[in-house]
């Protein structure tokens, strides 16, 4: 018996904060560095493309595939299109705090770099 992969959001879930919001930002990018061993330790050596291997253990350049990547791309695009939707008053109400946004930990992570401003392009 194949052993199953570990559910995708389980796996976002495992990594810090900072990786979250990194591979959010750019689900099928670039992982950033600093974030590639734990990124490979976390979601399995097949999570990562090695673009450029350098005389490290670990790449200096890698790219985020498989399921992690999947799962984060669809969410993305569910994602950007509420965003969308939402009137500028929810918007702001969101940036106060006067509404509290209780969902997955990617729609709470993906909601939190909205209000901070970081880009998502």
């Amino acid at each position: 018996m194949a052993d199953e992969m570990p559910d995708p959001e389980y796996l976002y879930g495992c990594l810090s904060e900072r990786a979250r919001l990194a591979l959010l930002r750019k689900p099928q990018g670039f992982v950033p560095p600093e974030f590639i061993g734990q990124v490979i330790s976390v979601c399995g050596d097949d999570s990562v493309c090695y673009v450029s291997p350098g005389d490290d253990a670990l790449p200096h350049f890698a790219i985020l595939q498989g399921a992690v990547s999947d799962f984060l791309y669809g969410r993305r695009q569910d994602l950007d299109a509420w965003w969308e939707t939402l009137a500028p008053a929810a918007r702001t109400a969101l940036a106060r705090g006067d509404v509290v946004f209780e969902s997955s930990l990617v729609d709470s992570d993906y909601v939190a770099l909205r209000m901070t401003g970081a880009d998502l392009r």
